[in-house]
């Protein structure tokens, strides 16, 4: 997936400059406990194309979601389906709040954000815009 990720989607999703994606980032999907951390995939082919996630934000009721969309799949859908299904996920597990944090310059995370959530209001600080968005999302 890193390969077909520009140097924008990167900073987008880890909020700092980075060739690919973080090592430790791996090591937390492969130790993911279905519970308080999770994590969907969308797949074309052989290939992996879209991850959302969520890790427990410290208490059982709250996570903290994140995406990350390859760049030629952008804006076709796929964060948005990814979201979708990792909010009925979180929801089985009691959890009621996805956090997200956002950089003012991504533009398709807060139109996406908009979208799934009508009227959501983000809170800024120095580095990004910060949602508190009730699960699950209104249809």
């Amino acid at each position: 997936m890193s390969p077909r990720l520009s140097a924008t989607s990167l900073h987008h999703r880890f909020f700092v400059g980075t060739p690919a994606i973080p090592a430790a980032l791996l090591r937390q999907l492969a130790r993911l406990d279905h519970r308080q951390q999770e994590a969907v995939v969308a797949v074309v082919g052989t290939r992996v194309v879209g991850l959302a996630q969520y890790a427990s934000a410290g208490s059982p009721a709250r996570a903290d979601l994140a995406v990350l969309v390859v760049d030629r799949w952008q804006h076709l859908g796929v964060g948005r389906a990814l979201v979708t299904r990792l909010a009925e996920l979180a929801t089985a597990h009691g959890i009621r709040t996805f956090d997200a944090a956002v950089l003012p310059s991504n533009d398709a995370a807060h139109l996406g954000i908009a979208r799934l959530w009508p009227g959501a209001l983000g809170t800024a600080d120095e580095d990004s815009i910060n949602y508190q968005l009730p699960l699950p999302p209104p249809s």
